[in-house]
């Protein structure tokens, strides 16, 4: 009678793999968070509270949202998220991002079908609003305040529907600029957080002002364009790599599905001919091209004609000359018969 008691062997093998189940699972408790910076976020407010919020906030600038469609999608600031991540290591950017910037939003959008007005509202995790965007048309008349005014209402905004504190926010004068539209001016005023970097990065806040109503607010964290441009650098080499990896193995399984896909009475290495009298009655010798069905003829003719211009094209991005074929001419079906072309793969020798 078998005994069911384990071995040495087996007892080892089940404390090892006991041993790094919990060595696992020690490891994923400590470095989860740093890997998902997205599990760390703190939600204060879900989905339809964040709604309910971005209603009143709309309602308290006067504009009513009754009879708007809504949606709600949870967003990052990709960009933002990205610098910290790579400049500052990814402990010191989720610390960063969970208490100081505000990364992660719920951004509520109320729109109307086929009208070009809607509002978009950004509610951070916590419940603050931190992005406000009023979309409406260029053409809508609206006053045309000069710069001390428009600042004013910028600044009474900033306090007293933001609720932020004017003494941590240093006003950036050289970015204020006004835009002249059909029937009002628009202004744009932005603040810098005091004393605030992310490396080179500094935290901004901009205001916009649709002549004398607010047309939008939004926090971001004012990447450098030096950094943006050696990361885009950086990506469009990896899209690249990318690419050539995704031809090669779409290269690789055209080769195997052609192979499958040939008759199997059809010789696949270039050898020699179809057996005589075989399953589709074809009759041909090596050197004197093969007589195949004039519809298989066709096809095939297509088919290697596509892949051996597909290789040329392949050989330009590798570098080489398409060395996966020989010959120079295109296939032509003459009575029946395939004849030329190049000889990889083929249903018999090239024929002439």
């Amino acid at each position: 009678m078998p005994s069911d008691r384990l071995s040495g062997s087996e007892k080892r093998a089940l404390l090892l793999w006991v041993a790094l189940g919990i060595i696992g699972t020690i490891f994923a408790y400590k470095y989860f968070f740093r890997a998902f910076p997205e599990a760390s976020v703190d939600f204060r407010v879900a989905r339809g509270e964040a709604q309910q919020r971005a209603e009143s906030f709309v309602a308290g600038l006067g504009e009513n949202v009754s009879g708007y469609r809504s949606a709600i999608v949870f967003g990052v600031d990709d960009d933002a998220k990205t610098y910290l991540e790579r400049e500052l290591g990814l402990q010191q950017a989720n610390q960063m991002m969970s208490s100081q910037l505000h990364i992660w939003y719920w951004n509520v959008r109320f729109f109307r079908p086929q009208r070009e007005e809607e509002f978009s509202v950004r509610v951070s995790p916590a419940g603050n609003v931190v992005g406000y965007t009023h979309k409406i048309e260029e053409a809508r008349a609206g006053a045309a305040p000069d710069r001390a005014a428009a600042q004013a209402s910028a600044q009474n905004f900033l306090v007293s529907k933001l609720a932020l504190d004017p003494s941590q926010w240093d006003f950036l004068p050289e970015e204020a600029n006004s835009t002249k539209r059909p029937n009002r001016t628009d202004w744009d005023f932005t603040w810098e957080k005091h004393g605030f970097r992310a490396k080179d990065a500094p935290y901004r806040l901009t205001v916009s002002l649709q002549g004398e109503h607010i047309g939008g607010a939004q926090e971001y964290l004012r990447v450098p364009e030096a950094w943006e441009r050696s990361y885009a650098r950086l990506r469009s080499g990896n899209d690249t790599l990318a690419l050539v990896f995704t031809v090669a193995m779409e290269r690789e399984l055209q080769h195997q599905c052609f192979i499958q896909w040939l008759p199997p009475g059809e010789d696949r290495n270039g050898t020699g001919a179809c057996a005589l009298d075989g399953d589709y009655g074809d009759a041909g010798v090596a050197g004197g091209g093969t007589a195949v069905p004039g519809f298989a003829a066709a096809a095939i003719a297509v088919v290697e004609s596509a892949y051996a211009a597909g290789i040329a094209v392949e050989g330009i991005f590798f570098g080489g000359s398409g060395g996966a074929f020989a010959g120079g001419s295109a296939h032509r079906v003459r009575g029946g018969v395939l004849c030329g072309g190049p000889a990889f793969w083929s249903v018999g020798a090239a024929g002439n």
